[in-house]
């Protein structure tokens, strides 16, 4: 009998000692969630890189979602990233005239003396549509390329490539995308002949995808308009910016996730080109507004995607419907019809060969390589027109406003409903049926991604609208160039 209650007696302490310890564990793991809690909440948190791609993996594997190979892959990892600091000297006098210094953050051995910018030298190029010169230096294994518009000469962008700048892509026309502005107003020389203006910027060396995710970060990070703004710099590595986790092999964006961010602006195509997408959190961000992109289909990776509680609107790509847990019910916004079907969503464009008009919705013109799509926001509308050689050489009732007329291709001229009476110029975007890209824009001056967005500048409204456009290389000859999505 006693060896019976010594027995029972040892199995209470036991107990008791076994829930002390959960007891413990408990206690010790609270501060960690309650911190992870708290940033998914306040927007005045911070979450480093690998806070971030460690809550994500463990959402989805509360979710039922996600393996661990898959949460591997969004693990966090070290970025090459080369920090610069660049100071560049424009003469009063001659604004044409322009030196640049470069010094590599950390690394006083690499650096590059104040030397003058030749931009009629053997590094230089031209962008001769839009009128921007430009020439390139290297330093650290990357190169920077300085463009100054001739119609604006104070006004300096920079665009930093991860080894080497693709010179196609500026071979005919200038774009905003991955221009980093470099004002020259930090101050004078002493004899006051020179201004300058000084600017940090950061590069992941070596990795092309991961800097242009970088650069569509960087035009999202303003058109978002965060409150309080969203920390993303160009002189900060992106593995270091607020709700972006880069992870994988070889590194990219993996999640972005704004949730309850005090966004208020819009979404922009752009999104649709962070193709290493897993985790897209925008979810309780009331004020976010605008159509949603047709481009954001191409996320093909996505695990993870939470809109609702915002002001989107349109229709869901069947791809993001997919997603397992995604959040916005069809009632609140309806999915894009499947492939074959012509709804309101999707108006086929087709060949056009005289003026049309397209109202807010999707669209897509035939093209070399596959269908040409485009999103017509709310509050405008767009009219296309197919040119070709015979109309280079009419008889002047209807000469073609490109320059050089070289190419067969369709104008598509935006207006804006909200404010038609501010656009006194037309605003267009022209694009070839053989060319990789547009060719060319009516306006390249002015604010394109921190505008006043109820005044929004004719540039800005013509880039956001290309930045809407991707092709569509399910639609094809052999399928009647009927719309599919891929």
């Amino acid at each position: 009998m006693g060896e019976w209650w010594i027995m029972r007696l040892r199995a209470v302490l036991c107990l008791w000692s076994f829930l002390a310890v959960a007891a413990i564990a408990t206690a010790c793991s609270e501060p960690d969630i309650q911190h992870a809690e708290q940033a998914e909440t306040d927007p005045g948190v911070t979450v480093a890189s690998h806070a971030q791609g460690s809550e994500a993996a463990q959402d989805r594997n509360e979710d039922g979602r996600g393996s661990e190979e898959e949460q591997s892959q969004t693990d966090p990892v070290e970025v090459d990233t080369v920090i610069i600091d660049l100071r560049l000297w424009q003469d009063v006098d001659e604004p044409t005239s322009l030196s640049l210094r470069a010094q590599v953050v950390g690394d006083d051995s690499a650096s590059l003396p104040r030397s003058p910018l030749q931009l009629d030298g053997p590094s230089a190029g031209y962008a001769p549509i839009s009128k921007h010169p430009y020439a390139s230096v290297a330093i650290a294994g990357v190169e920077l390329r300085v463009h100054q518009r001739l119609v604006e000469p104070e006004r300096i962008f920079v665009r930093a490539c991860a080894s080497t700048c693709d010179i196609g892509a500026v071979a005919v026309s200038w774009r905003p995308l991955g221009m980093t502005p470099l004002p020259l107003d930090d101050g004078f020389s002493d004899d006051g002949q020179f201004r300058y203006g000084d600017l940090r910027i950061a590069i992941p060396r070596g990795n092309l995808q991961l800097n242009r995710d970088r650069e569509y970060l960087l035009a999202l990070r303003d058109v978002f308009a965060a409150e309080p703004p969203l920390d993303w710099q160009a002189g900060t590595p992106i593995s270091e910016w607020e709700g972006v986790t880069v992870s994988g092999s070889p590194p990219r964006v993996t999640e972005l996730k704004l949730s309850n961010r005090g966004l208020t602006g819009e979404i922009w195509g752009y999104l649709g080109d962070l193709d290493a997408l897993r985790v897209l959190r925008l979810d309780d961000n009331e004020w976010l507004s605008g159509w949603i992109p047709s481009k954001l289909q191409l996320l093909t990776n996505l695990e993870d995607v939470r809109l609702s509680g915002t002001s989107l609107i349109g229709c869901v790509p069947p791809r993001l419907r997919a997603v397992p847990g995604f959040d916005v019910e069809p009632e609140r916004i309806p999915t894009c019809p499947d492939s074959g079907q012509e709804p309101p969503w999707h108006r086929y464009a087709g060949m056009v060969d005289h003026l049309s008009s397209f109202a807010v919705g999707t669209y897509f013109l035939i093209r070399s390589g596959g269908g040409l799509v485009f999103d017509v926001p709310d509050n405008a509308s767009v009219h296309g027109k197919l040119w070709d050689f015979e109309d280079c050489e009419s008889d002047g009732s209807e000469q073609s406003v490109f320059e050089p007329c070289a190419a067969t291709g369709w104008s598509l001229h935006y207006l804006d409903h909200r404010a038609p009476e501010l656009y006194g110029d037309d605003i267009w975007v022209f694009i070839s049926i053989y060319w990789p890209g547009e060719i060319e824009r009516s306006h390249y001056a002015g604010c394109v991604y921190d505008c006043n967005w109820w005044v929004p500048s004719p540039a800005a409204r013509i880039e956001r609208f290309a930045a809407s456009m991707w092709l569509n290389t399910a639609i094809t000859q052999e399928t009647g160039y009927t719309w599919r999505w891929p």
